[in-house]
This record gives structure tokens, sequence and C-alpha cells, in this order.
């Protein structure tokens, strides 16, 4: 394995060095850079992924992890199964070979397919708040044993529609501000009792695979909004203030909402 030669140079309070890190959906966008970027500055990190097409570039990550000199792992997953908690907890102790896991990442996410707010079907509901909702309750659930006395870090992804519904977006919408909920109730229950921060990055336009696939008209539209640098977002601007908020420079931030949209405020 690498030595530590390829990690980065960081003051000591944003240095994660010796961390070891969950991040769900990490095989690919925002979530494989917050895995890369936590491993830059020193962290072990397992991370989950979903489907069979996302294996070899979940290989690709390890790989990349390891030649850092860090341990990594990639767990396939499902995330709506009742039991992805336990799951994901085990195999990561086991792949990193720890007892301790110091960061978690609710980054993975069910999208929905734009409709009307009386147009859903069961499934769909059931799938997105599942993933979205439970998956992230569950994985602390699993993790709580494991978690550190001081220091420990949740951060979940949320996005702009949380604070703002889109059109048509009832269903992620909610999830999403559920989610942000959840964020401070951890904070709240938690913090004191663990001496952790639970805080939320709220995701602006990023340029990711998904934001690919929008018609031109959407992306002609989302290229007039304002932001600090008359672009969209990359998925290493989100990388960047995950890494941050796991650090201990962000010891007195807790159950805050951090907007990563470069000042973007768009519906």
């Amino acid at each position: 394995m690498a030595q530590n030669c390829c990690s980065l140079m960081l003051p000591q309070t944003l240095s994660l060095e010796g961390k070891y890190a969950i991040v769900t959906g990490g095989a690919r966008g925002i979530g494989a850079q917050i895995a890369l970027e936590l491993a830059r500055r020193g962290a072990n990190v397992a991370f989950g992924f979903q489907a069979d097409s996302s294996k070899s570039k979940a290989q690709a990550i390890v790989e990349s992890i390891q030649q850092l000199g860090r341990k990594a792992v990639a767990i396939q997953t499902e995330l709506s199964r009742p039991n992805v908690g336990e799951e994901i907890v085990q195999q990561a102790r086991q792949g990193l070979e720890t007892e301790i896991i110091d960061i978690l990442v609710n980054n993975a996410a069910a999208d929905q397919v734009p409709g009307l707010c009386t147009q859903f079907d069961n499934d769909t509901f059931d799938r997105i708040m599942h993933v979205n909702v439970r998956a992230p309750m569950l994985l602390l659930k699993a993790a709580e044993p494991f978690l550190p006395k001081k220091g420990g870090r949740i951060i979940s992804i949320s996005a702009s529609q949380a604070r703002q519904p889109a059109g048509n977006m009832a269903l992620y919408s909610s999830s999403k501000a559920a989610l942000e909920c959840l964020s401070r109730s951890w904070a709240a229950e938690l913090g004191r009792r663990y001496t952790l921060t639970s805080n939320v990055v709220e995701v602006g336009v990023v340029e990711t695979d998904f934001f690919v696939n929008h018609s031109e008209e959407v992306k002609e539209a989302l290229r007039e909004l304002p932001s600090a640098e008359r672009r969209f977002g990359h998925v290493a601007d989100i990388a960047e203030i995950v890494a941050f908020l796991a650090s201990d420079s962000a010891r007195w931030i807790n159950g805050d909402t951090i907007a990563g949209n470069g000042g973007t405020n768009y519906m």
C-alpha cells in the first residue's frame, strides 16, 4: 500500500488523519468526491453503492484511496432494506478493521420523477422516504455503539428544495426537509452525550450525472442564476465543505445547515 506522501499538508484542526468514515452513495458524483476528499485529508473510508453498473467505478475509487495510504472498502447495498444500517456498519468495520466510526455522511438519495403532488403511487412514496429518511436513521442506529466518545461527526447532504420546494417535486422536497429535521434532532439529542456534531450541507445546482440529463431549456434557465463565481457548482465544492465539517475546525458548528450553492437561491 502506498504511503502518506500523497496526502495534503493540513493544519492539525483540518486534518482527518486516523479517522474512520462511512459515506453512502459514494461511487459517483458528489459522494465519490466526498469519499476521495476525506481520504486526502487522512481518513479511512467505507462507501456504499447500489447498482452492478457502478462496481467498476467503486473499485476505481477504492484503489485511488488506497494509493493515498488509506484503507477503503466499497459496500454494495440497497438502502431501502430494513436492515441496511447493520449491513453497512458491519461491513465497514470489517473492511476498515476498526471498532470506531468517527464520521457518517448521509449522501445517497432516491430522486423523484417530476409529477403533481397528488399523482404518486405508494411504492414511489415508500422508496423515497425509505432511502432519504429511514436509511440515515438506520445507519445512525447501527453506528451508535461505535461512535467515539468525543469528536464524532454526522453530515447529511440535503438540497435547496428542502426550504424552497420545487414544483412537481413534493416527495423529494419533503424527504430532504425531514432529513434536515433529523439532523437537528441528532445534534440536540446526541451532541452532548457523545460530544459530536450533526450538520447539513444544502446543495444547490451542481454539475453531476443527474445534472447532465436536464434539458437544454432547464440548463439555460439555471445559467441565469446568480453565483459567487458565475458558474455551476462542482462536486469538489461540496466535498470540501463536508471535509471541513468533519474536521476539528468545525467543532463549534452543530445543528446547522450550510448552504453549499455559491449564493444561488432558486425554485
